[in-house]
C-alpha cells in the first residue's frame, strides 16, 4: 500500500473552513509517521487526492511530497518517489494554485508497484 506524506506551505491564515476540514481530514484519514503529537501524517493515495481538493478554496501552497510504502511491520519503507513545486514561479496564477496542480497531477499519474 503506498502511502504519501505532503509538505504544505501556508501563505495566509489557518483559519479558513477547508483548512479546519483538512486538519480534521488528517486526523481522521491520516498515519502518524512518529509517535509526536502532531507529527507527521501519512495519507493513501485517494486520501492525498482528497486532501488536495479540501485545500483549493484557501491560499495553502503545497511545497512537495514525499511517497512511502507501508511494510507489514508497520514501517514506512521509502520509495525516494517524491515531487515538489519550486515557489519561484512567472507563471500566472498563485504558487498555491500552481503546487496544488502540479502535486494533483503527480499523484494521480503515480503507479504503485504491483508485487509479482
Amino acid at each position: 500500500m503506498i502511502f504519501t506524506q505532503i509538505l504544505i506551505f501556508c501563505d495566509r491564515t489557518k483559519n479558513s473552513m477547508s483548512y479546519v476540514e483538512y486538519e480534521q481530514f488528517l486526523k481522521d484519514c491520516g498515519t502518524p509517521r512518529t509517535d509526536a503529537e502532531n507529527g507527521e501524517v501519512a495519507l493513501k493515495k485517494s486520501d492525498a487526492i482528497k486532501s488536495l481538493i479540501l485545500l483549493s478554496d484557501t491560499d495553502i501552497g503545497v511545497l512537495g511530497g514525499d511517497v512511502y510504502e507501508l511494510e507489514s511491520d508497520g514501517y514506512f519503507r521509502p520509495t525516494y518517489n517524491n515531487w515538489y513545486c519550486d515557489k519561484n514561479t512567472d507563471r500566472k496564477v498563485t504558487f498555491s494554485e500552481e503546487s496544488r496542480k502540479v502535486a494533483y497531477e503527480y499523484l494521480s499519474n503515480y503507479r504503485e508497484k504491483i508485487d509479482a
